[in-house]
């Protein structure tokens, strides 16, 4: 879907459409005389921003800044304004994390190869677990995490919030509960992570944290990879000490052919596409548009990225 924005800014400046998995060379021949960069997918490392010496602006479609994306390094050393999109996917994110443990509870992915082998019978006798009922632990309780309460809500889970930079009061005033990490890690069916990759949530899931579920748990990470030590997780779920697992970012991507996770059966993998949504993209692309277009008419952003 396209922003209804876009005529306007062709009215102002003039627009260049360029493919984002483009090389570094190409983007770079590209982009050479561009003024603003709106910006989801392509990766535009310190060599792109050095040699686009006009470049003033960056405009991410998406919810958050890193260093998947851009290279904070250099664009701090050009002082380029950063602009982002909080929530604008927020509702994709959560679904998909939802989707994820239906799959994993419901073996979906073993009932439906049963099925592609004509097993009819070997599909049926699958048993699975309702989420009705289950214990569900958010660690972040950001846009995504509360959406993801509120839908969970509606299946009939009893929802556990883990936030440090939320009041408890706030949490618990939405009929939620409070709890510290571990506390959550060890009383939950279903653990579901909604934080920014940064320095203090790298790795922030181990082998310690993982020793805590339950076996019959599973664990999701709809927000970025290098939060889960994917080692031990692997050596967790491979060895039936937690039931399942639903990855929807890993810590290198893409995701290598012989991936470790990959060959398990009680994982599921997506790729790093929670936000690709018909919906979430119209979003993103108003929000960045609107961004740039404030830009150009000298006023403030409303979402600037803080170096």
């Amino acid at each position: 879907m396209e922003s209804s924005l876009i005529e306007e800014l062709k009215s102002k400046a003039v627009v260049i459409r360029f493919n984002p998995f483009s090389s570094e060379d190409e983007l770079i021949k590209i982009l050479s005389g561009c003024d603003i960069i709106v910006n989801r997918k392509s990766k535009l490392t310190g060599k792109i921003i050095r040699f686009l010496p006009h470049l003033k602006m960056i405009a991410r479609t998406g919810a958050g800044v890193d260093e998947t994306r851009i290279d904070l390094h250099a664009a701090k050393n050009r002082n380029i304004l950063i602009t982002y999109n909080p929530g604008m996917n927020s509702k994709a994110v959560a679904e998909l994390t939802v989707m994820h443990a239906l799959v994993l509870f419901r073996k979906f992915k073993t009932v439906s190869e049963k099925i592609k082998e004509k097993k009819w019978n070997e599909a049926q006798s699958q048993i699975g677990f309702e989420l009705n009922g289950k214990k569900w632990g958010i660690i972040g309780f950001g846009s995504v995490g509360r959406n993801v309460a509120r839908i969970t809500s509606g299946f009939g889970c009893h929802i556990h919030v883990y936030d440090p930079l939320v009041e408890p009061e706030q949490i618990s005033g939405l009929g939620y509960s409070p709890m510290e990490i571990n506390e959550l890690l060890a009383s939950s069916d279903v653990v579901s992570i909604h934080v920014p990759l940064m320095p203090s949530t790298y790795h922030l899931i181990g082998k310690g944290q993982l020793s805590l579920m339950k076996r019959t748990s599973i664990i999701i990470n709809t927000s970025r990879g290098g939060i889960i030590d994917e080692s031990a997780l692997y050596e967790f779920l491979d060895s039936g000490k937690i039931y399942g697992a639903g990855l929807d970012c890993l810590e290198n991507e893409p995701m290598k052919n012989d991936e470790p996770l990959a060959s398990l059966n009680n994982v599921i993998i997506t790729p790093h596409y929670g936000g690709t949504t018909y919906e979430s993209y119209r979003n993103g692309a108003d929000g960045a548009l609107t961004e740039v277009l404030r830009f150009i008419e000298g006023l403030q952003p409303l979402h600037k990225f803080l170096y």
